[in-house]
């Protein structure tokens, strides 16, 4: 069986594919069948390559995106 090294972001939680997440900076090792699922929650992803010395800078996506609308205040009909 085929494994590759992925990183845990911080979307994970304390387990990702049933193992519990003890070291955040060390590379898990899973199937594409174990990884399926964590990939579209966005709570690992593909390991950096092995040139690279450290993972990169997780990405704050909610900082860059902008804030839906606000609900406007429903006025009550008598």
């Amino acid at each position: 069986m085929t494994t590759k090294a992925y990183q845990v972001t911080e979307h994970a939680g304390t387990h990702v594919a049933g193992r519990r997440i003890e070291d955040r900076a060390a590379p898990l090792h899973l199937t594409d069948d174990e990884a399926r699922y964590e990939l579209q929650v966005d709570a690992i992803r593909l390991w950096p390559e092995a040139t690279s010395v450290t993972p990169p800078p997780a990405s704050d996506s909610a900082a860059t995106e902008p804030a839906p609308p606000a609900a406007k205040p429903r006025s009550k009909k008598r």
